[in-house]
């Protein structure tokens, strides 16, 4: 049997929408859905990965292609976000539970979209999967390393000196990003083992979490 794909016509549109530019998610899911509802179901299936993989900010005005569609009331979006978004939280999360590709995934989610009784839900459940779903973060490789408290606790001890050269390096004001990264990743990598590489890593996603809470209790 051969393999459903879509034709250049329909990808060029697909791409279209997908690089297009809306006023926010639910008016790139009304676009979306438009699309999808003139294809034939294997193709909705294939259509309806790439979107979910390629949608990238869907609030994000783009410049590409604007499309004149309607996106949701705010009554209904506040009604579907009671009702339906839990349900669709739920699903997800559920089918995230066995690390699908990218192809189960949109194979397990498509039919809940497909079975909601408006085309108004419909859209919205688009707009609320793409919402922050980019699927390619899903597919984490098994085996990633634990450690115990004990032992993290004294792997920061043994590491202590290259952790503070990562907080320094974080807070140099005159360094670019990608050359505070670099030189983070240079200290990373300099760590013998495995072990030693994941807890200097932490160092530098906690030290940029702790930059993020300051930064938002300055705004209060």
């Amino acid at each position: 049997m051969a393999t459903p794909s879509l034709s250049k016509a329909k990808q060029k549109d697909l791409d279209e929408r997908i690089g297009g530019s809306f006023e926010d998610r639910f008016e790139r899911a009304h676009a979306y859905f438009n699309f999808l509802k003139e294809l034939p179901e294997p193709e909705q299936l294939l259509a309806f990965e790439q979107i979910m993989t390629k949608t990238d900010h869907p609030d994000t005005k783009k410049s590409g292609k604007r499309y004149n569609v309607s996106g949701i009331s705010e009554v209904d979006k506040e009604s579907f976000k009671r009702g339906l978004g839990k349900l669709i939280d739920g699903h997800f999360q559920y089918q995230l539970s066995s690390r699908p590709s990218a192809t189960d995934l949109a194979t397990a989610l498509w039919p809940l979209i497909n079975n909601f009784g408006s085309n108004e839900e419909k859209i919205f459940a688009i707009g609320w999967l793409i919402a922050d779903r980019v699927v390619p973060y899903l597919q984490i490789p098994p085996g990633g390393v634990r450690l115990t408290d004990d032992t993290f606790k004294a792997m920061v001890d043994q590491l202590r000196t290259k952790i503070r050269m990562i907080e320094a390096i974080l807070k140099w004001p005159e360094l670019q990003g990608t050359e505070m990264m670099s030189l983070c990743l240079g200290v990373i990598m300099d760590g013998t083992t495995v072990e030693e590489q994941a807890v200097l890593l932490h160092a530098v996603v906690q030290q940029k979490q702790h930059e993020a809470i300051r930064a938002a209790e300055r705004l209060r």
